[in-house]
Parts: C-alpha cells; sequence; structure tokens
C-alpha cells in the first residue's frame, strides 16, 4: 500500500472513487475541487494500492473569526475508505499525514463534521454540541411594506452585502473573500429567498427539503428583521410547496419557544497554541468558552 498526496491528473480517478463511496455522487467532489479558491492538490491524501484508490483524507483552507482574530484552519473532509478496504487503519495514516500537512502550512486549529466521532477522538479531535432549533410554522401574514422573493443569483451583491454587514452577530464565523463568494458560495447556494421591506432586501435564507425530516435552512442572515422570521420561512415554504416543519441552527435566531435538539458531529483539534486577542488557546476547555455559540454554517461545509 503507498500513502501520498493526489497527482493532478489523478483528480477525475479520485472524485469517481469519492463519488463511489459517498451517496452524492462524483459530481459533488469535483464542484468542491474546482470552486474552492484555496484549493491545494498536495492538500489531498491517498492510499493506492493495485485496485486503484483504497482511501483518501483531505485538508481544506479556511478563515475563521473568533472575535477580532482570524485564525487559519485546516477543514478536514473527503475522509472515505473502500468497503473492502476498511479496518486496515487506512485513513488514521492519512490523517496523520493532514496533520503534518496542517503543522507545515501554519493551521493552528482544524474543524471537521463527522457521524463517527469515535474515530476523530483517537487522534485529537474533540466535539462541540450544536443546537437546532425546530419550529412547525402557523399560517402567518407578512407584515405591511413586507415581501418575499425567490433570490435573483447573477450577482453575489446581496448576500455578501447583508452578511457582511450581520455575520459579525455570530461567533464564531468563516472570513469569506470575494473570490470564495463568487466560486464557492455561490455554488452552495440552493434555494435562496429574500426578505424585502418596501422593496429592499433586508434578510436572506437558503433552504433545502430533507427526505422525511422536514426544511433545513442552511443559512439565515436577519439583520434586524428577526421578528419576521417566522413568517418569512412560512412564505418561502408556501412558495416551495414544502411542510411547514423547520430546523434552524440556533444562532441564526433568537426566538426562544422552540424544541430543541442536539448534533455532536462538529469536531474541533488544537494543532499547537494560538492566541485569540491576549488569550492563548492551548487545551481544549480554553477554545470551548468561545464555541458556545457556534452555528451549523452548511454554506462553508465542506
Amino acid at each position: 500500500m503507498e500513502f501520498r498526496t493526489l497527482k493532478i491528473e489523478e483528480l477525475q480517478q479520485w472524485t469517481q472513487f469519492c463519488g463511489s463511496v459517498f451517496p452524492v455522487g462524483e459530481a459533488y467532489f469535483m464542484r468542491h475541487y474546482s470552486n474552492d479558491p484555496y484549493r491545494d492538490i498536495n492538500g489531498i491524501f491517498i492510499a493506492v494500492d493495485e485496485t486503484g484508490i483504497a482511501s483518501s483524507v483531505r485538508v481544506f483552507t479556511r478563515y475563521l473569526k473568533i472575535k477580532d482574530t482570524v485564525i487559519k484552519v485546516g477543514g478536514i473532509g473527503e475522509v472515505c475508505t473502500k468497503k473492502s478496504h476498511r479496518g486496515m487503519g487506512l485513513s488514521s495514516k492519512l490523517m496523520h499525514m493532514a496533520i503534518e500537512y496542517m503543522d507545515k502550512h501554519d493551521m493552528p486549529l482544524s474543524m471537521l463534521h463527522t457521524g463517527t466521532n469515535h474515530h476523530y477522538v483517537k487522534a485529537g479531535w474533540f466535539s462541540i454540541c450544536s443546537y437546532y432549533k425546530v419550529y412547525s410554522l402557523r399560517k402567518t401574514k407578512l407584515q405591511e411594506g413586507y415581501s418575499v422573493e425567490k433570490a435573483d443569483l447573477k450577482s453575489m451583491d446581496v448576500i455578501k452585502t447583508l452578511f457582511e454587514e450581520h455575520a459579525h452577530k455570530l461567533c464564531p464565523v468563516y472570513v469569506r473573500t470575494d473570490e470564495y463568494y463568487e466560486k464557492w458560495i455561490r455554488s452552495e447556494l440552493t434555494n435562496t429567498y429574500y426578505l424585502l421591506k418596501d422593496g429592499k432586501p433586508v434578510s436572506y435564507a437558503d433552504c433545502v427539503l430533507k427526505a422525511n425530516q422536514g426544511v433545513l435552512v442552511k443559512e439565515y442572515i436577519a439583520g434586524d428583521e428577526t421578528s419576521m422570521m417566522k413568517p418569512f420561512f412560512y412564505q418561502i415554504c408556501n412558495q416551495m410547496n414544502w411542510p411547514k416543519m423547520i430546523a434552524i441552527s440556533s444562532p441564526f435566531a433568537t426566538d426562544k419557544s422552540y424544541f430543541k435538539f442536539f448534533d455532536y458531529g462538529q469536531m474541533f483539534r488544537i494543532n499547537k497554541p494560538f492566541k485569540i486577542g491576549d488569550k492563548t488557546i492551548s487545551y481544549e476547555e480554553d477554545l470551548l468558552v468561545y464555541l458556545s455559540e457556534f452555528p451549523e454554517l452548511h454554506l462553508d461545509g465542506y
């Protein structure tokens, strides 16, 4: 078995491999590579034998703002192994190569999202609890002067303006460059709607219908219009002919009348000590105080 970085001429072979393991298909992985402004072929690690690619781990480069400090983050994704090769420690070996890559590229913090937490705990990642609010929406009308319309995404200016103006209220939050908006965010938006006040967009939401689960709000930037949240989402569900049941990452909304459910899939690893303001972050307990309101940022997910 050979453990190494991916070669550029193997890119399609790799996306086909990932698409054969995960149910989302090859195009998802090609999109995530081609639309990532920070992509690095040397951040993709593979295990190869005579049957071809047997296992994969990718490090995404991201920048996370915590308080007033921007931290370079290594996002772990595209972790997959052929069924026939599982239980051989392949992804664990690749994970250690990924840790070495993050150290070399000055990434003091690592993040990932998983349903198999135990696999990563052994290599130093720890879980945080993410909270969702679940609403069963009743029929509600928008207040006078408000309307809802499907977003025209030919330009990302409205999304960018609203996010940059209001996302600072979230902590932590990803830093988004112009190129990141145009490539990554544009390609990850699915069903995007604006809430307009007197014809001007004041909020946006991007949602997706999850089979047998209801509507997942991938991102919601409300500005000063949080009181209009339920009418806004009711109108979206009505226009899409969706069930009137939504789940939203709790930091995106301020309404406290909700049912809670929890997700322990977000994990972090402190690769080496770093600072947030004047505070040195060396251990899990140092970082946890800053993560209590960490939103599930689905558009930034990898």
